[in-house]
């Protein structure tokens, strides 16, 4: 449970959040919880797997890497909340940019975020080592000028509290 008083904002947002969790409903009823009747609740997705920005650096290297390795499983949140049909939301499909440094710069900067993409975290340090190398082919093959700069699709479904 969120630390915030019931009904203490008038917008609530969970971007690319709410989706991913193992027990979404919960975390969608916290962000409902906490938004004033009448307040405006956004929930954002990706519209498909395996998602945006460095995600989908991140998938390429692995196929790279691991031609026979399946994909995970999406989290249930995500396919359920990537093609909504939710007649009480307003939905909309919107074009998402990411950019960010080419070159090791980029593994820099997303290294972090890496840890939570399962197939990679589950990976021991030499077959991490394979990926970075498999990450930077494919980043330099998508730059430009030093920079990446990745589009992909989300879905924003805005409600209001009732």
């Amino acid at each position: 449970m969120l630390a915030l008083e019931d009904e203490g904002f008038d917008a609530t947002f969970s971007l690319i959040g709410a989706s991913i969790f193992p027990d979404w409903r919960r975390g969608l009823a916290e962000q409902v919880r906490v938004t004033r009747t009448g307040g405006k609740a956004c929930v954002a997705t990706w519209r498909k797997l395996p998602g945006g920005g460095p995600f989908l650096v991140m998938a390429e290297a692995l196929r790279a890497v691991y031609p026979n390795m399946a994909p995970p499983a999406p989290p249930e949140g995500f396919t359920t909340l990537a093609d909504p049909d939710l007649s009480a939301l307003e939905i909309e499909e919107i074009e998402v940019v990411w950019e960010g440094p080419a070159g090791q710069s980029y593994l820099d900067d997303v290294r972090e975020l890496h840890g939570y993409m399962g197939a990679y975290a589950t990976l021991d340090d030499n077959e991490r080592r394979r990926v970075d190398g498999a990450i930077l082919t494919v980043v330099d093959r998508i730059a430009a000028d030093n920079r990446v700069v990745l589009c992909s699709t989300a879905v924003l479904a805005v409600g209001t509290r009732q």
